[in-house]
């Protein structure tokens, strides 16, 4: 009778180590980071690598980084608040997982602020098609 034996469990997690983002999100637990600011944090590292062509981190550094927060300025016209957070996250990225800090990140591209209007709460509430004046008597 062939019997086939298991690998020891420590084998087994030597051979596959944590993926990427359970390092991500083992590194921000360890830390105590707010259960929404982990979820952030992992969907814009997730987009990152997604944007590269899933290429690891660990092989691409600062101009990739630029490349990307420009990309979601100037393409994803995204918030400002939006692009900072992204840069925090690849920060956190780089520095606490990869243990490889980021030089200076020269040459991104800022998010600009929405030029629309702002729309008071009140005024939509009371119906933007009709003036404050000609609404029917209730």
């Amino acid at each position: 009778m062939n019997t086939v034996a298991c690998p020891p469990a420590e084998t087994a997690s030597a051979v596959n180590p944590p993926r990427l983002l359970d390092q991500v999100r083992q590194a921000l637990q360890s830390r105590r980071y707010n259960t929404r600011t982990q979820e952030i944090f992992v969907a814009w590292i997730r987009r990152f690598v997604l944007f590269h062509d899933k290429q690891h981190p660990n092989q691409m550094a600062e101009p990739e980084v630029v490349r990307f927060l420009s990309h979601l300025a100037v393409e994803e016209h995204v918030s400002p608040s939006a692009q900072i957070q992204a840069r925090a996250a690849l920060v956190f990225l780089y520095r606490y997982v990869l243990d490889r800090p980021l030089g200076p990140l020269n040459g991104v591209m800022r998010a600009q602020h929405s030029t629309k209007a702002p729309v008071s709460s009140k005024h939509r509430a009371r119906g933007a098609s009709q003036p404050r004046d000609s609404r029917p008597a209730t």
